[in-house]
């Protein structure tokens, strides 16, 4: 049987695969992120208590990869959709302090950025979902595509999930991962202009950009393809 790591390492290398296949650039990301990262995309607004604190007490580790790229691209006018790929080991403080199977307080996540106008980020966010699914069956695992929300907002956040049911702006796929139960593995979501406005990201043009991304919890993977395989093939 080969280690939990081997998989997990092994399964990041497929994602970032499937994202160089798919024309993604490959993005190096800093072990942590700024606070005024945070504050600008209000974060501490609308997960409070969440984010966890470097432990050099310098910035704070990402609550998801993906806000690195907003922050690389700040002021950029894009000739074309951008494509990116990154993974990093992110932390938010929703366990009480307690890890469990399939929810950590510090975990390794991959993400696919894009960032375009509004319709070729749609299409690839479908594109993604569909790439997915396949890659998910071609392992031999199974699992259900639904419309989501992000379930930890604060007091403020109930007007925001429900735009997200509305819109339709966020998927998971969840999957069996034994003693973790059913868990959202991976999450596919639009985010309209609310990064790219608070960054200055623009198409050349001058017209707005809007962003989405593909995420995929490394552990959680890990954990649904042991409870299917019981190890790396």
């Amino acid at each position: 049987m080969g280690e939990p790591t081997d998989i997990e390492r092994w399964l990041d290398s497929e994602f970032a695969r499937l994202a160089e296949e798919a024309g993604a650039r490959s993005f190096a990301a800093p072990g942590t992120i700024p606070a005024d990262v945070l504050e600008r995309c209000n974060y501490f607004l609308s997960f409070p208590g969440v984010a966890i604190t470097a432990a050099d007490g310098n910035g704070y580790f990402p609550p998801a990869a993906c806000y690195h790229v907003y922050a690389q691209l700040q002021g950029t006018r894009l000739d074309a959709p951008y494509l990116g790929t990154l993974a990093a080991t992110c932390g938010r403080n929703e366990t009480g302090g307690a890890d469990v199977a399939g929810r950590l307080a510090h975990f390794r996540m991959r993400e696919v950025v894009f960032v375009g106008p509004a319709v070729s980020v749609s299409r690839t966010r479908d594109e993604w979902m569909d790439r997915v699914t396949r890659f998910a069956g071609s392992l031999g695992l199974s699992g259900a595509l639904a419309p989501a929300t992000d379930m930890f907002f604060g007091n403020g956040g109930r007007g925001r999930r429900l735009m997200q049911q509305l819109k339709v702006l966020k998927y998971e796929l969840s999957m069996n991962a034994g003693a973790g139960g059913v868990l959202a593995v991976s999450s596919f979501n639009l985010h309209g202009t609310f990064f790219t406005s608070r960054f200055d990201i623009r198409m050349a043009d001058g017209s707005p950009a809007a962003s989405g991304c593909a995420a995929f919890g490394i552990e959680r993977w890990a954990l649904a393809y042991l409870a299917h395989h019981g190890c790396l093939r």
